[in-house]
Formats: C-alpha cells, sequence, structure tokens
C-alpha cells in the first residue's frame, strides 16, 4: 500500500485540481487540516480514498510560529503510529 500524506490549510482551491489525479495514484491520502478549514473537510469526504484528519487551529501557533506545518505532519505521523501503518508514505503538498 502506498498512502499520501499530506497538509492542506485554507488550500482547496489547489486540491480540488489535483485530488482527483492523486486518487488515482495512491492507495490513501491522509489529508491534515484545521477545524476552521470546513472546505477541505467537505472535499476530501467526496473522495473514497481520502482521509481527513481535523485539528484545532491553535496547532499551527505551536512553538510561536505563525503557520507550523510540522505539527500538524507530527500528529500525522501519531496516527499513522496509532493504526499500525508499515508501508510505503510520500509526503506531499496540497498543490502538488
Amino acid at each position: 500500500m502506498i498512502t499520501a500524506l499530506l497538509v492542506s490549510v485554507n488550500y482547496s482551491d489547489y486540491l480540488e485540481v489535483v485530488l482527483p489525479y492523486n486518487t488515482l495514484q495512491f492507495d490513501q491520502i491522509i489529508v491534515l487540516t484545521t477545524e476552521s478549514d470546513k472546505t477541505c473537510q467537505d472535499l476530501c469526504s467526496k473522495h473514497s480514498n481520502v482521509k481527513c484528519l481535523v485539528f484545532p487551529d491553535e496547532i499551527l501557533k505551536k512553538n510561536g510560529l505563525n503557520f507550523n506545518r510540522g505539527a500538524l505532519f507530527n500528529e500525522g505521523f501519531k496516527y499513522l503510529n496509532e493504526t499500525g501503518y508499515s508501508d510505503w508514505l510520500v509526503m506531499t503538498d496540497a498543490d502538488t
């Protein structure tokens, strides 16, 4: 299995374009976003092999940063670890 892990916060316009193509390339796509990005959440729900993990908006300010993308990826890694995921993982972006 090949899973793509990506962060999308207020990038739904790009994600909407690339997600249909990427769903054909990966067995599973995990999108990491925040509670306030409802557009992203709605977009992800349209695809059967896309899972959207939603976190509090405050996570982006972790460690005093304005946009802590790494904090979202760390939460994604925690999720994968908790589920026992052990296959291939591709880290990508919402606009790739």
